[in-house]
């Protein structure tokens, strides 16, 4: 399958047709997603760069689980590229495996809450009450 776009502008047919359009055609439509991608990235970039200083966002990590892991370094690879100022802060077992899952997650919420330059909070592998701290 094809993916299908307006020769003038290499604007995706996708976004050029309603979806009844797309349907009655009958033909099946492959949707790049890189391609969806980039518009939003451009537009997150082209408005973050209006701002006086990038955001910055805390991600809390106080797991050992791999995909918590994994989640967070993805996170700093788009907070980079996007160009938001991305501070992983790691407790409990994710700082010292003698310490326990999760442990320093309500201490690091309110410290982030308290911090000024802070405009954002993401707690990864949390539990519910945790999540009820973040201003």
């Amino acid at each position: 399958m094809n993916h299908v776009t307006n020769p003038e502008k290499k604007t995706p047919l996708f976004l050029l047709l309603s979806p009844l359009q797309i349907m009655a055609s009958g033909n099946g439509l492959l949707l790049k997603a890189d391609t969806i991608a980039d518009t939003f990235r451009d537009e997150v970039k082209t408005a973050l760069g209006q701002c006086p200083r990038p955001p910055r966002l805390i991600g809390i990590l106080a797991s050992t689980s791999s995909p918590s892991k994994y989640y967070a370094e993805f996170t700093q690879k788009q907070c980079d590229a996007l160009g938001v100022d991305f501070v992983l802060k790691k407790t409990g077992a994710a700082q010292n495996s003698d310490l326990e899952e999760g442990d320093g997650v309500e201490e690091a919420i309110i410290e982030a809450n308290e911090d000024p330059s802070v405009d954002g909070i993401m707690v990864l592998n949390s539990d519910t009450y945790a999540n009820t701290l973040v201003d």
